[in-house]
Formats: structure tokens, sequence, C-alpha cells
């Protein structure tokens, strides 16, 4: 059953005429009525009133993990004073909060910081629709878009930076902890309403490993068991690497959970011996599944209608093998360790130690900072010192997510796509942005696997506490003993396997990504040579064929032409007449 909402604000002549759009979204109804405000949403899709407004989707208690059906009193007060501020507050979860002030005249629609419910918007006439999935908006009566050429090139050479604006005109994304203020006239303005700049300032550090330690092991609890309990039945993928198995070991032991291990014909894809001593540490049952390169068809896009790039072509074995064993199980949700390197801080420079030099001098914690990084890396003294004051006085005055131009031409555009994490602080320590900027690259993974139409995908990892709390840990701490994520692993030393816990390494796919590329040549060859992103400019034919005449491209040219093929099959599920207007 879908869960899916639309938000309609505008005039009181807009919104009172959704008669037509109510008739052809029969499984949705009102929630919620105001002036100049509408919400409609699935019976699937809780929701829980304010004095204000309405809360779409699951909130749990600032410090709990139960799901609540209605707003404590204190919470309620606060958002009767402050509106939507408040909730960040006193509220975790998986939301959208709507609140309206007639004293102010705006109406504000607020996204949950984990992003948990997918939030899109876009304009028409007088009025604004914001709404969880596209096709909401087109089966409600919103005209067809098109391609949006200029944005689809930002996207191209910068795959790891999830802007705003989608691939779409007209269709921009409301993005997490940020909050949308409609007021009279139409007028939108858009505000951070939830920084992790807040959480990663020097103030806000950690100052044992102890207390790091138990706050990040009390939130990764509280975001997997509460997650759990809203989901009923859940199925987690459990890879055997450390944040999938931090997750499988703090699922409570009457959580009703199926673990499940996808493994590859080659060596640095078949991690079954890290899962089976997980499930067996966790008491769960594991089952374990092949995936082959033949299960990858790179001129196939996700099914559906969707405003960006909404799949990997490499994962597509997993993602039907998920969304089959959700069928057959009737499953409530899907469980992922996606994130977990990013929000744990498994930063690969020398950004641990030059924090620690810019925060302590030449002291005896920078010393140890500086030998943890020559042990993590098996680099000199003189390399990490060197690498390490480069890091610490290099200025830096937006957040660094380098672009990537191969492959491309002169007209995709230099300038990144816009979003209100770019511009930290000035006194923000160098690994402190590296940190959030990996965080943003996760955030990018959202919305985006075919076996959500099965069951929502849970992000346990992305959830609000588990970001607060891991944006307090120093970057150095998080590399303590050259181990990285050594916050959240002594977490959890007490329940995670010792090869697990000592494990440094992690598995791979570049075999299997070989595989599926030899594979699928001919066919990268028909999808990106005689593509519409090379008759729109974008792409550029001969340097395509040139990779593709090589017997053997490395893994970096395989990895971009596949990801190139990704947005290719997208754009394609879209109407032709968007490429020749390009």
């Amino acid at each position: 059953m879908s869960a899916d909402y639309l938000i309609v604000v505008g005039d009181d002549a807009e919104v009172d005429d959704l008669n037509n759009a109510v008739a052809r979204l029969p499984t949705m109804r009102v929630i919620y009525r105001a002036s100049r405000l509408r919400v409609l949403a699935d019976e699937a899709l809780p929701h829980t009133e304010l004095p204000c407004g309405a809360v779409l989707g699951t909130i749990f208690s600032t410090g709990e993990a139960t799901p609540l059906s209605e707003l404590p009193k204190v919470a309620a007060a606060d958002a009767m004073v402050s509106g939507d501020e408040g909730l960040l507050n006193r509220v975790w979860g998986g939301y959208i909060a709507i609140t309206s002030s007639p004293e102010r005249g705006a109406i504000n629609v607020l996204r949950d910081p984990s992003g948990a419910l997918p939030a899109y918007m876009v304009r028409r006439d007088r009025a604004w629709w914001i709404f969880s999935r596209i096709d909401v908006a087109l089966r409600a009566g919103f005209a067809r878009p098109q391609l949006d050429w200029s944005a689809i090139g930002r996207m191209l050479a910068y795959p790891q930076l999830r802007g705003a604006q989608t691939g779409l005109r007209g269709i921009s994304e409301l993005l997490p902890g940020v909050r949308a203020a409609f007021e009279v006239g139409g007028h939108r303005r858009e505000t951070l309403a939830w920084s992790p700049w807040v959480y990663a300032a020097r103030s806000e550090e950690f100052l044992s490993p102890a207390a790091a330690a138990a706050a990040v092991r009390d939130a990764v609890e509280r975001s997997v068991r509460g997650w759990s309990a809203a989901s009923g039945s859940c199925v987690l993928e459990l890879s055997g690497g450390l944040d999938s198995s931090i997750i499988a070991c703090s699922l409570d032991p009457g959580a009703e959970t199926s673990l499940i291990n996808f493994h590859t014909p080659t060596m640095d894809g078949d991690e079954r011996r890290y899962a089976e001593a997980v499930a067996l540490a966790a008491g769960g049952k594991l089952t374990t599944e092949l995936v082959t390169p033949q299960g990858v068809d790179i001129r196939q896009a996700r099914p559906g209608l969707h405003p960006r790039p909404a799949a990997q072509a490499l994962l597509q074995p997993i993602d039907a093998a998920l969304a089959k064993l959700g069928a057959g199980q009737r499953v409530g949700a899907y469980f992922s360790g996606l994130g977990g390197d990013n929000v744990f801080c498994a930063l690969p420079t020398a950004a641990p130690a030059a924090d620690a030099l810019r925060a302590f001098g030449l002291g005896p914690r920078f010393f140890t900072a500086l030998d943890d990084l020559c042990r993590r890396h098996e680099a000199t003294a003189w390399r990490a010192l060197s690498l390490t004051v480069r890091k610490a006085f290099r200025h830096m005055p937006l957040l660094g997510i380098a672009p990537v131009f191969s492959y491309l031409t002169l007209q995709v555009p230099e300038d990144p796509p816009a979003h209100p994490w770019l511009n930290p602080p000035a006194d923000i320590l160098p690994g402190k942005r590296e940190h959030v900027s990996a965080i943003l690259v996760a955030m990018g993974f959202l919305d985006r696997y075919g076996h959500a139409d099965q069951a929502p995908v849970r992000f346990p990892l992305l959830a609000q506490p588990v970001l607060e709390a891991c944006l307090r840990v120093p970057t150095w701490m998080a590399n303590a003993g050259g181990r990285n994520r050594a916050v959240a692993r002594d977490a959890f030393k007490d329940r995670l396997p010792s090869e697990v816990f000592h494990r440094q390494s992690k598995g791979g796919l570049t075999g299997f990504m070989g595989q599926a590329f030899e594979a699928n040549r001919a066919a990268l060859a028909d999808q990106l040579v005689r593509g519409w992103l090379v008759t729109a400019e974008l792409v550029d034919r001969s340097a395509v064929e040139a990779s593709l005449a090589k017997p053997a491209p490395n893994a970096l040219e395989m990895a971009r032409l596949l990801y190139l093929a990704d947005v290719e099959a997208w754009a394609r599920t879209w109407p032709i007449k968007s490429a020749a207007s390009a």
C-alpha cells in the first residue's frame, strides 16, 4: 500500500478548486484544511495533528524509540508558539511538518533532517504543490514536465552533490532539514531549519572517547529500534561490513527481522564469512544469495517516472532480489547501512591530524593523532606531517565536493548545484568540513531504490539523533588508534564479532563491475554513443568511443561510463520532444 501525500498552498480560490484532483487520487483524503492550505494523504501514511497544522509520517519523542500517535503536550505547546522550530528539538523521525500562522501570513513546510520522506515542489498558476512522488502530481492533473538539460549537466559534473533542482523543468526538491515558507501572493522563501554546522562546531565536541561512544551507541540503538518498532517485519541487507553489522547488533532481540547477504562470483564481493559471524552474534537467521552480472541491463531504468536518475544498473540484481523477497514476505520495511562510512567519519585524508593540529597546536594530542594517521595509512611521519600541515592551513571558503568532467563537453555548466550546506562557518575545522561533505554525499542516495515500491527503505544511520551525535565526535577521535570509525567500533565492541570489530578492509564490486561492463559493452555503445546526452551536447561522443574501444578500461572509466548510462536510461523515460529541444 502506498504512503503518498499532496500539499497544496495558494490563494483560497486555487486551494478550494481541488475537487478534480481529489477525484483522481481515490486512495487519499483531506486530513487538514486551513485558509490557503489543503493536505491530502493516503490512509497508510501516519499523521499527527498540530495546534496549527499537521505532521505527515512517523515521529518519535526525542530520546525515545516508540512511535507517537499524538504529539506530547510539551511539543504541542512548542508548536503553538514557535511552529515547526519546536518540533526539531522535541521529536525525530521521518516526517513532513506543515504549520500555518495567520498572524505571520505564511504557511511553512519542513522536511525532517534525515530526509526519510521524499518531498518535491512545483508551482501551478498561483498555487504550490508539494508531493511525495511525481506520479502523485501527474495523477492529480499536473502537466507532464520536460527534461531540464542544464540541471542534468550539473548532475553529470557533480554526481555526488544532490541539489534542490531536479532533472525536470520546474520541479525542485525540498531538501532535508529545509523549511519552505509560502507567503501570500505565491512567494516562496527557503531557510535551513536544521544545520549540520551547529553540531560540527568545536563548542559541541565530545571531550572524551567514552562520552562519544556512549552517545553514538544510544543514538544508533534508538534509531534502529524505533524504526523497527514502526515497521513491523523488516529485511536488513547485511553486507558483513561494520555499518550494517552495527545495525544488526542494535536490533531488539524480539524484532521480526530477516537478514540477507548478497555475494558476487568475484572475491572482493564475497563477505559471507563476516555476515555469518554477525548473524550468529545477533541471534538472527541469515539468507545468502548469489548475484551475477547477467542481471545487469544498463538500458533499463528504474520503473516509473522520477524527477532525477533513480537507480544504479550495477545494483539491479540486488534490487530485484529484495523486491521479490519483500513481495513474498509482506515486508514492512527494508533496512540499509548506507551512509555509515560517511556518518561514522571514515575520512581517507590527513584531516583528523589537521584538526588536532588546529585545535591543540604542537602538543601530545596532535602527535598522537599524527601517529594514528601514520598507522592507518602506513605512511612515514614526514609524509603524514607534510599532508597534515597542508590540510590544516589551506583556505577553503566553500565546502569542497569535486566535479567530474570526464566524458563531458564544454557545454556542461561548471558551477555546482545549489545546496544550503555549501557555506560552512569560517571557524569550522577542515576535517569537520570533510565529515559534513561526506554526509552530504550519502544524502544523495535517498529515494533511489526500486524495491522501495514494495516497502520503504530505511537508513537508520542517517536519522537525526545519529547525525547529531556523530557530528559532535572530533575527527581525530574517530581515527583513534589508526582505526577508521573508531568511536562507532568502540561503542559496539561488546556486541560485534571480533573479526568485524578489528576489520579495516572493505568489500567491493570492482570485479563484479568489470564483468557487468563487459556483458554490456555493446549496449553501452548504443546507449551512449547514439544517446540523448550526446544529442543534448552534454556528453563527448568521441571520448566515449575511445574508452569503449579499449580492451580493458580502468575501474574509474568503467564506473563513470556506467553512471552516464544510468542517467541516459532515466532521461529516456521522459518525452522524446525534450531531447529534440535541447
